[in-house]
């Protein structure tokens, strides 16, 4: 998937494997597919993604719309269910650049140059990128019965922004997001048995970053400003129980916990942590403590790491 893979992951989107092959489709249960896609595709896999797109369903293909079935044989359903026809391939060399303009839903943008693009035609269709020079179509969205087919035909550069628009277009926002200027921050979540969970965010870059972290457009954490090291990682608890403390939220690492204390530490912007509990807290450091409603605590301090001793 390349630059398609890392704009996914740098977006926040977290998402799991589908056997398209040998399993059903379920429109209701899985509303977005996205696929890597080739020119060829076995027949009963086209009709399967026809009939869930006429279901409901949405898929987004990212590659080459598939022509033929594995034997080499003329195949396109997929494309001809929505009424588009694949006029060709085009590949630059050392007489032909090749550069796609953005239109629709992915304008405006520059210019950009690619080194593959599938040329389509059709009627109705909704373009979202065409060649420059001759406005030939190579990427688009086209409906179908009661969902939609995706599909980028040319080779992209990485652009966050522009395949969360498209995601979003197909129906699959990003749950998780921040607001750092700075790209190159990895996060996904971990889920426990009940509402207890970690959230876990990587730097991927050489420099500190600051940023505040959303779930569905919501801060989480506060609205704590988070600051991350270079080439640094956090694992934020939300709602993690530790004997009878309830971790509700903290903008630093658990590094250790028992029933008489629990040490955070790894941030380095300061930590703020809520904690709910019937326990008496003592601080071997000096500390800000709000006492809230329902046994609640939020903890504030400037250091890099604080223990909460529990009595």
């Amino acid at each position: 998937m390349g630059d398609y893979g890392s704009s996914i992951a740098l977006g926040g989107y977290r998402f799991t494997g589908l056997d398209v092959q040998n399993k059903s489709l379920n429109p209701k249960r899985e509303k977005v597919i996205v696929l890597p896609s080739a020119r060829y595709m076995a027949r009963p896999i086209q009709e399967k993604l026809v009939n869930y797109i006429k279901e409901g369903g949405n898929v987004l293909l990212y590659g080459e719309a598939p022509t033929l079935d594995m034997e080499g044989n003329q195949c396109n359903l997929l494309l001809e269910a929505t009424g588009v026809q694949a006029l060709g391939i085009k590949r630059a060399n050392g007489q032909l650049y090749l550069s796609v303009v953005a239109k629709g839903i992915a304008a405006p943008r520059p210019e950009v140059r690619t080194h593959f693009a599938q040329v389509f035609a059709g009627d109705n269709f909704e373009p979202i990128f065409q060649l420059y020079g001759t406005n030939e179509v190579t990427s688009f969205k086209q409906n179908l019965g009661h969902g939609s087919l995706m599909v980028i035909g040319n080779a992209y550069r990485c652009d966050i922004e522009l395949f969360q628009t498209l995601l979003t277009e197909v129906g699959a926002e990003p749950r998780i997001s921040h607001d750092c200027k700075h790209h190159g921050l990895f996060m996904t979540s971990t889920k426990g048995e009940q509402e207890d969970r970690f959230v876990h965010v990587l730097n991927l870059d050489g420099f500190d970053k600051s940023f505040t972290v959303y779930e569905n457009k919501e801060a989480l954490f506060n609205g704590k400003e988070i600051l991350l090291g270079a080439r640094d990682g956090l694992m934020l608890p939300l709602y993690v129980v530790y004997g009878d403390v309830k971790v509700c939220y903290a903008t630093a690492e658990v590094k250790h916990a028992s029933d008489s204390s629990i040490t955070f530490g790894g941030s380095i912007g300061g930590i703020e942590v809520c904690l709910q509990t019937k326990k008496q807290l003592r601080f071997d450091q000096h500390v800000q403590v709000e006492q809230m409603q329902d046994h609640m605590y939020i903890v504030k301090t400037d250091a890099t790491k604080c223990t909460i001793r529990f009595k």
